[in-house]
């Protein structure tokens, strides 16, 4: 499920209008990340575009595993990086919960 929000917004005297948010929640299924490793995973969401920012946070944590980033490489579809610092490989078992929110200058 995503929210569109499609009025300009600009922030502060010198702040570049932002055209376009979208928030949203998505479901993901990260693989097994072996020891200082790096790994990704997809899924869809709608709205997203290709030249917009994305933020991710997770809801429900439970891995040694850092929350690297995400990007929107096709639109309507965001991709979730996490990098793992532990000194075994570290696998999920279930599927988190990423939440994000995006914006479009």
């Amino acid at each position: 499920m995503s929210t569109h929000i499609t009025e300009r917004l600009k922030v502060g005297r010198m702040g570049a209008e932002i055209r376009e948010i979208v928030h949203g929640s998505v479901t993901i299924d990260m693989p097994s990340i072996n020891a200082g490793a790096v790994a990704s995973a997809s899924a869809a969401a709608g709205g997203l575009r290709t030249t917009m920012k994305v933020f991710v946070s997770g809801s429900n944590w439970q891995l040694p595993a850092a929350l690297m980033g995400a990007q929107c490489l096709a639109d309507d579809v965001i991709t979730v990086w996490l990098g793992n610092n532990a000194t075994g490989a570290v696998d999920s078992g279930s599927a988190v919960n990423i939440d994000y929110l995006a914006f479009r200058p």
